[in-house]
């Protein structure tokens, strides 16, 4: 295992074997796509957020109470920072959404917004 001195939430995904959002290659979209993405992760990242932490929180105490040994340990981690890394993932989409002026935000997808 290497030894890492940056607390960092990336160096602590490494250290765990499992990646980071800055790991993952983008999506190539254009600014017209892009911004239409924001938009519409941002009209369901409330519900999304909601969901999401729930499920990680069950999933922490389902592992902690059941858990017969480290590997399923290990694979409930692993459930937990999947579902984690898409939050972060929607989050950082919604937060784009939210500091991007209204009138440039040109809504392919649901063109009501």
């Amino acid at each position: 295992m290497k030894k890492t001195k940056d607390p960092s939430l990336k160096a602590i995904r490494h250290i765990l074997s499992s990646i980071d959002l800055s790991d993952l290659k983008e999506v190539e979209m254009t600014e017209a796509e892009l911004k239409a993405y924001w938009s519409t992760i941002s009209v369901v990242f409330s519900t999304l957020e909601k969901d999401i932490k729930g499920m990680i929180h069950e999933q922490l105490l389902f592992a902690n109470n059941n858990a017969d040994d480290w590997y399923q340990v290990v694979f409930a981690r692993g459930t937990m920072n999947g579902m984690m890394l898409l939050l972060e993932k929607w989050r950082t989409a919604h937060n784009n959404h939210i500091t991007t002026p209204k009138d440039e935000i040109n809504n392919e997808i649901f063109p009501e917004l």
